[in-house]
């Protein structure tokens, strides 16, 4: 069962910033950076139309997924000076490891990671993918008080959880609820937002269950310069217990599949897409 209402709302070059609310010029915003490979020719589909073919899309970049929704001190000052060159340092320590031909453990230590950085990175992209500003969403203010507040923990009963993305599509939701089709499968349940794009998917959620995945909010502090080491579950691209990897658009793959969500609930699907792109790894 599928629930939208899609809005044909166009975005003024001139009003709201996304992230600080202040009425400026709007600058383009990479959803993910362009450090999470997105600079490359890149196909998309609004979610429910499903994913991409050579024939069938709704619109193309010619240079990665981008958002004009936030102003260019919010981009330039903050996400791309600030939070995105840690989040492109992360994102190609995964990279190295994943791809090093060698037999690993389930788990690796990632050292001097700063997760207070990477963390508003991820949030302050989340808060960039969506085609207006919305000041009705709770989970939005809470994201933008923590992002602009380098001292300040993330927000309380919130979870940002990851997992390992082998996949060369990227998929963007915002504000979607699922429900779990069996309970072989575990899903993060309540409000949701995902970014996935290889080597990594993030899932925000302000529901309690984390489906056996790492809460990178929990490894954040009020410094925002603290390093953690972080321990990456490379056995997370598989459902737990099982051999099977999670579906490329997991938790959204709505399915009578044992692995697949019954239904799922959105609102405006003109920032929720899917994506293919050319990419080398």
């Amino acid at each position: 069962m599928l629930s939208y209402e899609k809005s044909n709302k166009n975005r003024s070059k001139i009003d709201r910033c996304n992230i600080c609310g202040s009425i400026s010029e709007l600058s383009w915003d990479h959803v993910p950076p362009k450090s999470c490979y997105n600079s490359t020719n890149t196909k998309y589909n609004d979610f429910f139309n499903g994913l991409p073919s050579l024939d069938k899309y709704s619109g193309q970049y010619q240079n990665g997924i981008r958002f004009r929704s936030i102003c260019k001190n919010c981009n330039n000052n903050l996400l791309g000076s600030m939070y995105d060159i840690e989040l492109g340092k992360f994102v190609q320590k995964i990279k190295t490891i994943i791809t090093s031909g060698t037999v690993l453990p389930q788990e690796v230590i990632i050292k001097n990671i700063n997760m207070n950085k990477i963390s508003r990175s991820v949030c302050g992209h989340l808060l960039a993918a969506k085609n207006y500003y919305d000041e009705s969403c709770v989970v939005d203010k809470a994201l933008r008080d923590f992002f602009l507040n380098m001292n300040a923990l993330p927000p309380i009963g919130h979870h940002l959880l990851c997992w390992i993305y082998l996949y060369s599509t990227m998929v963007m939701m915002r504000d979607v609820v699922v429900k779990s089709y069996s309970a072989n499968i575990k899903f993060p349940e309540g409000l949701l937002s995902i970014i996935s794009a290889f080597p990594v998917s993030y899932i925000l959620t302000n529901e309690s269950e984390k489906c056996s995945l790492t809460d990178i909010f929990t490894y954040c502090s009020n410094n925002i310069d603290d390093t953690v080491d972080f321990p990456l579950d490379l056995y997370s691209c598989k459902y737990p217990g099982s051999p099977d990897f999670r579906h490329f658009i997991w938790p959204c793959n709505i399915s009578d599949d044992a692995d697949g969500a019954a239904f799922m609930l959105g609102n405006d699907i003109n920032h929720n897409i899917i994506a293919t792109r050319n990419i080398e790894i």
